[in-house]
This record gives C-alpha cells, structure tokens and sequence, in this order.
C-alpha cells in the first residue's frame, strides 16, 4: 500500500503573492466579489435556469477582473482558491493575447442569435414572412449547442487545474477527472461538448502532458510551475 500523497497547503502569503505576480503579467488585475457586483448579480439572474449557482459555487473571469462568490470564500480556503485562480489566469492571457477573439470564440455558437435577429429587424420593413424565420433561426441559435472554442478556451483553464494538482500533490486527485468532465457535458457552460468520450480522451492527453512536462512548454504553465517552486509548493 503506497502512501497518501503530501499535499502542499498554501496560505494567505501565498495567494496574495501570486496575485501579485498575476498582477505583473496582467495590468490592472483584481480579484473582486459577485456579491459587490450589480452586473455578477443580473448574469446570476439570466442564468438561473441552467446554472442557479452561479452565484454561490462559480468563479467568473472578465478582464481583468476576476470574480469570487465572496471575500469570506476566496480568503476560507487559500488552496482552493490558488488553484481556481491559476485557472482563472490562463483565461486572463488567453484574452490578453485575443482580446476580440476570446471573448467573442467564447460565446459561439449562441451568439449567431444577434446577427440574426438584427437581420429580421431590418427585413420586416420588406418581408414578415421572412423576419419570422430569421427570427426563428437566430431563437435556435440560444439552445444549448456544442461550443468547439468554448471548449478549447476552458481546456487550457482546466489543464491548468490538473496540473496545479498535480505540482502541489504529487498525483493527480481521484475524481477530478470525473468533476472536469461534468463541466463541459454538463448545464454549468451550457453544454459546451456533448462527447464524454472526447473528453476522456482528452484527460488522457492532459494527464500524460503534465506529468512528462509536455504542458510546460507553454510559458502560460511553465510561469505558474516556476512561482510555486519559488514559494516551495511543489511536491514532484
């Protein structure tokens, strides 16, 4: 029987630290609080239908903010909270890097409903009949569709947790690969991928990359790996 792994706890130090070098990276970066946000609370609102916890259980990220469920959950556990932070910072660059395209990639193909209604505004001066299936089309557009860059977008966020695990433990958690899964097949991004067996596929891949230091070719991992070894939070 092999030992537990050691899990590497980080603290306050630790967190503010890293938001400090997130900082450095990302202008203007904040870690701000849903429950002091007019707008978190009115998408909370939009989205109760399909994700009632988006308030409560889900951190959000909007350039360059970064927003918790509250400063009591964000400060309560300092583990949970860097690794969902790391998280958070690949998203930071990754719109940092395509500022048009992340934000506009992330919410296809749903989207597509604005062009088209647009368009079936514009066509009722000519065509009811037309407007109709124009707005009938861009309707179809809201349901909960695969999203391939949804998808791509949160892979990299979501590798970034596996590998954060991964550095501060030693091992991979049992089960984490079933909880990422349920994210991207489940209503928590709209069912973003409807493919388990894409997905395991992909955890696969992600396993393997972090544990040969395939993954730390990006210098979006490979910044993270190296603020943990300065602050001795790594266990591999």
């Amino acid at each position: 029987m092999s030992e537990p792994p050691r899990v590497v706890l980080m603290d306050t130090e630790d967190l503010r630290a890293f938001e400090g070098d997130t900082r450095n990276q990302v202008p203007g970066f904040q870690v701000a609080w849903k429950t002091d946000s007019w707008l978190q609370k009115a998408i909370g609102l939009l989205l109760r239908a399909f994700n009632p916890s988006y308030l409560t259980n889900f951190i959000t990220t909007f350039y360059p903010k970064v927003y918790f469920p509250s400063k009591l959950d964000y400060e309560r556990s300092p583990s949970s909270s860097f690794i969902v932070l790391a998280h958070e910072r690949v998203h930071l660059l990754d719109t940092q890097a395509s500022p048009v395209w992340f934000r506009v990639s992330y919410l296809l193909p749903q989207l597509f409903f604005i062009p088209f209604v647009v368009a079936g505004i514009v066509t009722a001066f000519f065509s009811w009949w037309a407007a109709c299936i124009l707005f009938f089309v861009g309707l179809l557009c809201l349901g909960p569709w695969p999203s391939p860059w949804r998808t791509h977008w949160e892979k990299r966020g979501y590798a970034m947790t596996l590998a954060v695990s991964y550095w501060a433990t030693g091992s991979l958690p049992v089960g984490l690969g079933k909880s990422v899964t349920s994210h991207f097949t489940g209503w928590d991004y709209y069912r973003m991928s409807w493919s388990d067996r894409d997905m395991q596929l992909w955890l696969m891949e992600t396993a393997q990359s972090v544990r040969d230091g395939t993954l730390v070719k990006d210098h979006v991992y490979a910044d993270v790996l190296a603020f943990m070894r300065r602050r001795g939070l790594v266990k591999i």
